[in-house]
């Protein structure tokens, strides 16, 4: 498990799609590390990148 202490927890279907297109995306692009999964919950690492919501201009 990698050295982050921050993790998010995602629940329900969205999180099963999501499991299935990291698992894609393994090895193609980098991405998130999958602490845990068992459907339906998924456990992702924090990347320590800023988020795009931070970037966005306020309205």
């Amino acid at each position: 498990m990698s050295g982050s202490k921050v993790f998010y927890v995602k629940h329900g279907p969205l999180a099963r799609a999501e499991h299935l297109r990291l698992r894609w995306l393994h090895g193609r692009v980098p991405i998130p590390e999958v602490v845990a999964f068992e459907d339906p919950a998924l456990v992702l690492a924090d990347v320590g990148a800023p988020s795009l919501e931070a970037a966005a201009p306020a309205f």
